[in-house]
Order: C-alpha cells, then structure tokens, then sequence
C-alpha cells in the first residue's frame, strides 16, 4: 500500500523504514513538528522519579543535556519502545506500563515509591492523557514539566495516490480533517493509534477505518496486514 506517514520527524522516518520493511511504500508528509522547549535542571530540583509518556520527551531531555543528572531516577514509561528508548538515552531504572495513560498511572500507583520527592513527568505541552492528575487523586505527588511543544507543519497537501494514512494524534488528525474531502477519503483507509486520536476525523467517511489493539507503533503498523 501507498502509505501517508502524518506524524512529527524523526519520528516519522522511522515509521517509513518499518512500513518499507513490511512491503508498503511510505510517503513521509508530517501534519505536525515538533519545538523543543528549553528547560533549566533546576526545575527538575526535588525530582524523585520521572515519568514518560512519548519518545519524543525523552529526545528533548537528551538534547537539552539532562539526562546524566537524572539517568539515576527511577523511570516509568507508558510503552516499551518508550522503555526501549530511556535505556539507550540512558536511565538505568526503567519500568515500562506496556499500554496506555492510564496504565502508567496504575503502575506507578502499584509500586511503593522508593523515591524521595516528586513524581516528575516529562511531556509536550498538551500531553495525550493527564498523568499527574490520575496519580494526585490517588495521593502520589506528581507535578508535569514541559519539554516540548507540537505545532502544524508548514506544507498541507494529500499526497497523491495514497491509499491509506496513519494517525498518532488527535492534532494530526484535526489538520487532516480540514485537508481530506469526502472522494479522497472514500478511497483512503484510516488508521489510528487510539479512538482518542481519530476523533477529530469521526465525521469523514473513509473505505476502512481501523484503531490499534495496544497504543503501540507495532500495533498500528499491524493494522495494514
């Protein structure tokens, strides 16, 4: 298949050489970018774990230089390539939820805290999910610092010829519903990471609509088997 790649860059050139693997043929236009935001280390002070809900924090943490003040906190990732990408980053205590938001959370809750301090987690500015919330109504102290923001890419054209697209979030799929008219979409298969990322697209009628079993790029990838 004739595969539209929407997500953020690098994110995206990895999702191309995975659906290349699989016999598809990606074409990389990304709806969203992604804008680092500067962060101080001493906004991490009084950090006693930290969480992570995306790679792409954690590709803003390496590339703002904080991870070896921190590569001792236990880690919670929400994934395992989540999980996958801390240890290359290079925190050495990393647990791994392996599903959603909510899953972390339980997680999180599930272990006694070995830690001194606050449950920090690491986000975009408008995270997918409120993490710190889940865990402050059930008595863990948890705050959220911002590391990046995503922000509409400057080209907006459907590429052509495409015969399906994959979205990872819900602001990839508002830009894409204001780009994609009905005799497109009727044509087009959509698949989604969650139902939360596809809403803004539920008013388009596409030939097949699909959301990944588990929140995971496999699973998504999955979908076009």
């Amino acid at each position: 298949m004739r595969v539209w790649v929407t997500r953020a860059q690098p994110q995206a050139a990895a999702t191309a050489e995975r659906l290349v693997q699989r016999g598809h043929e990606p074409v990389v236009q990304p709806l969203i970018e992604t804008r680092i935001v500067p962060v101080a280390l001493e906004s991490l002070a009084g950090a006693g774990a930290l969480a992570f809900t995306s790679q792409t924090a954690i590709d803003a943490a390496l590339s703002q230089g904080l991870v070896p003040a921190l590569a001792d906190l236990p880690v919670f990732a929400v994934g395992d390539a989540t999980a996958e990408a801390a240890h290359r980053a290079g925190f050495k205590q990393v647990h791994s939820a392996a599903g959603t938001v909510t899953d972390l959370a339980a997680l999180i809750l599930s272990i006694p805290p070995s830690w001194q301090g606050d449950l920090v987690h690491l986000s975009a500015r408008q995270p997918a999910g409120d993490l710190t919330g889940l865990l402050e109504k059930a008595g863990c102290t948890a705050r959220r610092v911002t590391l990046y923001e995503t922000i509409d890419a400057a080209k907006g054209e459907v590429p052509e010829a495409v015969e399906a697209i994959l979205i990872h979030s819900a602001k990839a799929a508002r830009r894409a519903a204001a780009m994609i008219s009905p005799d497109a979409a009727r044509n087009m298969c959509l698949f989604g990471l969650s139902e939360a990322a596809l809403t803004p697209l539920n008013a388009i009628k596409f030939r097949q609509r699909a959301v990944a079993p588990i929140a995971n790029e496999a699973s998504i990838l999955s979908l076009l088997d």
